[in-house]
């Protein structure tokens, strides 16, 4: 996938105002920046909002899914083997998140409304 660092973040930005609009008090609610894994299922950002990265509604709040990691000079984890080794569909944000130098603590500050500005991604 071909894809630029500003075109990758600016679906990141896109996908975080979507659950800031579509995802309920409750979901947002359940958040916790100190359990995010974003590897596992129950404890990845949709898996905290919805009980399952899987379920319908996570899939109702997801935008943009990549079935490979999108490939520009960025730093990266070993979660790019992850991604590709379980065949996975996953969205930006979802690919953001394991990103060595992401913004974890403050996307989630934003969701909450803890901070008025999402910082610089």
């Amino acid at each position: 996938m071909n894809m630029t660092k500003k075109e990758f973040i600016a679906l990141v930005i896109s996908e975080i105002e979507n659950i800031k609009q579509k995802a309920t008090a409750e979901e947002i609610g359940k958040l916790n920046f100190y359990h995010l894994l974003p590897m596992y299922k129950t404890d990845c950002i949709y898996g905290q909002m919805t009980g399952n990265c899987y379920s319908a509604r996570a899939k109702e709040l997801k935008q943009n899914r990549f079935q490979d990691v999108p490939d520009y000079d960025y730093t990266y984890t070993e979660a790019k083997k992850k991604f590709m080794v379980r065949g996975d569909n996953f969205s930006a944000l979802e690919v953001y998140i394991v990103l060595k130098d992401s913004k974890n603590k403050e996307v989630i500050q934003y969701l909450k409304g803890e901070i008025n500005e999402l910082p610089k991604l």
